[in-house]
């Protein structure tokens, strides 16, 4: 008898401790957006994650009370989400609070066009609010604001608990910034950045076909070569930075899936094509220009094995790594030998190598994410063409 109330009290104890347990999971877990008067606040210490290796669970399994307490929280709150490139689903879940006494009004924006399935689901006290299924693999009308990334507004009554679900699921490198802002802050961060990226594909563009233009009246491979590694960059920012799926092509998802590697991989070509001719690296480090060849292989074959399949998109960019690296060890080798180009193209490949390391750890989630990281590989991009534009001019 004794032992069967020492057990039923030890089952109450740990039944109570697990209720506890969930109580202050739910607390720390929630945030009152009424007490926030910052805009924006990026939200990655306020999500609980659950990782779908079979990507079948639905919305109604991972609420049930076996799934939910696998959902995992304590995410630094100074970075996005980054899980690199998996095949896994991943379930995310947002509490947010309204304790003042007027609604409010908000928009959550993850801010990553190259995310293929985004499903969003709203939930109040009051109502379950119709999902929006979206991400680049769906119709573009089906994005609840209409831009290059996602956002959703969201309307919090008074005195109300809210909860959102994400369910992310991509190809490609899977990076989860999402942050809450007030709406008006919202459209003007996302006019302005569309301004700065499209002067920025201006200038890219604009130093292209001056180039081409140079090609056309001299009749210089260099100039030629130049143009094509340059377009292909701009081909590169337009892909990456969602603005093919926005303005070009609405509903094609295997050009965005592909597309900025695809674009990636001919613009190293016809720039390991431009430093072998510019340096004359034949005559000027022979074993180097071995690698040169076959690097300048390797890219070529996985551009066109990307039409075919993205399964091995993370081992491109091993690919990209070697590329800066040797480009910049025979820039160094040039400037060892006095050779006046040399001293160029290891000024551009000494900032070019960064940028592309930089963005290559950015995607296999080494470093974190924010708009320096998101944006110092372009701007060490455009650096470089002004180097080899110098270059070209002498």
């Amino acid at each position: 008898m004794k032992k069967s109330i020492a057990c039923y009290l030890i089952v109450l104890i740990f039944l109570s401790l697990q209720l506890i347990a969930n109580v202050a999971f739910a607390k720390a877990n929630t945030l009152d957006v009424s007490l926030i008067d910052q805009s924006p606040i990026l939200l990655s210490s306020y999500l609980s994650v659950l990782e779908d290796s079979t990507g079948v669970l639905t919305l109604d399994d991972i609420q049930k009370e076996d799934i939910a307490p696998r959902f995992q929280t304590d995410f630094p709150a100074e970075k996005p989400l980054t899980m690199s490139y998996t095949s896994s689903a991943y379930w995310l879940r947002l509490q947010l609070k309204n304790s003042g006494d007027k609604p409010i009004s908000r928009m959550l924006n993850v801010d990553y066009p190259l995310l293929a399935n985004l499903d969003f689901y709203f939930q109040t006290e009051q109502q379950n609010h119709p999902p929006i299924h979206t991400g680049y693999s769906k119709p573009f009308e089906n994005r609840a604001y209409k831009s290059r990334s996602f956002a959703f507004p969201i309307f919090l009554p008074e005195h109300s608990n809210n909860v959102i679900y994400f369910r992310v699921e991509t190809p490609n490198s899977m990076i989860i910034p999402i942050s809450l802002w007030e709406s008006t802050d919202f459209y003007l961060k996302n006019n302005n950045d569309d301004f700065i990226q499209s002067i920025y594909i201006f200038i890219v563009i604009a130093i292209a076909m001056l180039n081409f233009f140079f090609a056309v009246f001299f009749k210089e491979l260099n100039y030629f070569l130049y143009f094509c590694m340059t377009m292909f960059f701009a081909l590169l920012v337009i892909f990456g930075r969602g603005f093919g799926s926005e303005l070009l092509w609405l509903n094609s998802t295997w050009l965005t899936c592909i597309g900025s590697m695809f674009f990636a991989s001919f613009a190293v070509i016809f720039q390991l094509l431009f430093i072998r001719r510019i340096l004359d690296v034949p005559t000027l480090a022979p074993k180097i220009d071995l690698a040169f060849k076959l690097l300048i292989s390797l890219h070529f074959v996985t551009a066109i094995l990307l039409l075919f399949t993205f399964q091995f998109a993370k081992y491109i960019i091993i690919i990209f790594i070697m590329s800066a690296i040797l480009s910049l060890i025979v820039s160094i080798i040039g400037v060892l030998k006095q050779q006046r180009h040399a001293y160029f193209v290891f000024a551009a490949f000494s900032i070019l190598s960064i940028g592309i390391i930089e963005h290559a750890t950015l995607l296999i989630g080494i470093i974190p994410i924010n708009n320096f990281t998101i944006y110092f590989s372009q701007i060490c991009l455009l650096l470089k063409l002004l180097i080899f534009s110098f270059l070209l001019a002498l």
